[in-house]
């Protein structure tokens, strides 16, 4: 199950990169195909966001100020750990299969 969440945050991380990184969609959706190929799933089982954020505020990136998250502007580069508004986040997280 290790790999099919790594698959899963690797898709949520890629739709908050090309939101707030400069990740091209095209860069996305190569990334999606890649997944696909080894049967990697874009979506998570219906866990409630609430849920979701309560186990990323006890992440080693979060702090008192929220999570950082490490977004990529272009494949194989990644950008500094950066705060990105909770409302993008829970977005994310509900179209990779979150409830409200």
């Amino acid at each position: 199950l290790h790999g099919e969440a790594v698959a899963v945050g690797m898709r949520t991380a890629a739709a908050l990169s090309v939101r707030c990184a400069g990740l091209s969609p095209n860069a996305r959706e190569r990334l999606d195909a890649l997944l696909d190929r080894f049967r990697l799933p874009r979506r998570m089982p219906p866990t409630p966001v609430a849920r979701l954020f309560a186990c990323m505020e006890r992440d080693k990136k979060a702090d008192a100020h929220g999570v950082r998250w490490v977004l990529t502007p272009r494949v194989g580069h990644a950008s500094v750990p950066r705060l990105i508004p909770r409302r993008l986040v829970r977005a994310a997280l509900l179209e990779a299969g979150a409830r409200g």
